[in-house]
Formats: C-alpha cells, sequence, structure tokens
C-alpha cells in the first residue's frame, strides 16, 4: 500500500492435464530485474462445486490454496485463500478476481488484506 506500480513481463504457458480436469500454468519472466519462475493448477471440484487453485513460485516457499466460485456469466471467478508474507512470516488474507475478457485475453487482479484494509497487490494481463 502507498508504493508504486511495477510493471513486469512474462510468458504464460497453460496446459490441460489429467484427461481435461486440470490446467497447469507454467510462468516465465522477470520479476524487479531477478528471473522469476512460477506454476499454477486450477480445477473445478465436482463435489465441492468450487474451483480449487494452488501456486508455488522461485520467490518463496510457500504454497498458497485458494478455493472460488464462479458468478452466473461464467467469465469471473473470485477466490480466497491465505498466503505468508515472507518479511513477517505470518499469514495474510488474500483475494483474486480472474476475468475472462475473450478467447485471448483475461485479467487476474489479487487483492492483499495487511491489518484489516484490503489493497490490490497484483494485477497480470494476459493476451496472446
Amino acid at each position: 500500500p502507498g508504493e508504486d506500480s511495477t510493471f513486469n513481463r512474462a510468458t504464460c504457458m497453460n496446459t490441460m492435464i489429467l484427461g481435461d480436469r486440470y490446467q497447469t500454468s507454467i510462468h516465465y519472466g522477470d520479476m524487479n530485474g531477478r528471473p522469476f519462475e512460477g506454476r499454477g493448477t486450477l480445477a473445478y471440484d465436482n463435489i465441492l462445486k468450487k474451483y480449487i487453485s494452488t501456486w508455488i513460485d522461485n520467490m518463496g516457499t510457500g504454497l498458497m490454496v485458494m478455493e472460488g466460485t464462479a458468478d452466473s456469466t461464467g467469465t469471473v471467478i473470485t477466490s480466497k485463500g491465505t498466503a505468508v508474507d515472507p518479511i513477517t512470516k505470518t499469514k495474510l488474507e488474500v483475494r483474486e478476481v480472474f476475468t475472462f475478457i475473450d478467447e485471448n485475453n483475461s485479467l487476474m487482479q489479487m487483492y492483499t488484506t495487511v491489518k484489516g484494509k484490503e489493497f490490490k497487490s497484483m494485477e497480470i494481463k494476459f493476451f496472446k
């Protein structure tokens, strides 16, 4: 909060795996001058009736797990979960809004809650 935004460029490759039940994403790029690699999974859990996602990257050693639901149009998935702040070593509430704009474009917005105040901590624009 209160800091200027930074801009980083990366690539993302999504692949459906395990009988098209899961989407796996591999991200490569540069994060503030350092090499970045991240991996995520996304699936719809037919029993829980929720989307489940995971995230790991080379900037830390924690695993983020989120659960969410889609809106009535099926184009916006809102998920909630927790992540560990590497500085304070405390759990933080996170919320992700993933919007499918069209076949070639989507937007991910991440919000983090610190000391009871939510702020946008990340925005990723995906395009072909």
